[in-house]
């Protein structure tokens, strides 16, 4: 006997790396994760957390900075 679920939990995270044609050849640790409980019985956000977790450096390009 199979039992619904209460609840999903659903997760977005992110990492850093450079764009474009090289995207997904220099990956790093995840740098932001989001989630949120989802009561599905009520169809309500039951909770939900953000949360920075690295910041990477910047430096700048000194083309750019004229």
């Amino acid at each position: 006997m199979t039992e619904l679920c209460e609840y999903i939990l659903a997760l977005f995270t992110t990492t850093s790396g450079v764009q474009g044609q090289y995207m997904g050849s220099d990956e790093k640790e995840i740098i932001y994760i989001a989630f949120q409980a989802i009561n599905v019985t009520e169809n309500k956000v039951s909770f939900s957390s953000r949360t920075l977790i690295y910041r990477p450096p910047i430096n700048p390009n000194p083309d750019l900075l004229g």
